[in-house]
């Protein structure tokens, strides 16, 4: 994804549920590679209009990280 796609992506997700509050961690998982080492986290957050599931993948390398996928899931994007 370009940095103007992710933009509207995220945009998106606020416009429908809001800013996002309190969240939990619900899940997590390291993977040292040779490439760099994988971080994947799970969290239930609680935006102004809903609930939902997070998923975060990162890639660290030295003392950087990028994030490398992005998933969520929520009852609240698909009502009105």
């Amino acid at each position: 994804m370009t940095v103007e796609s992710n933009r509207k992506f995220f945009g998106a997700i606020h416009r429908k549920l809001g800013d996002a509050g309190e969240w939990s961690l619900q899940g997590w998982n390291v993977n040292v590679t040779t490439s760099g080492t994988i971080v994947r986290l799970e969290c239930k957050t609680k935006f102004a209009r809903g609930e939902a599931t997070e998923s975060f993948v990162w890639r660290v390398r030295g003392e950087s990280a990028s994030l490398m996928g992005y998933h969520i899931n929520s009852v609240a994007l698909i009502t009105d």
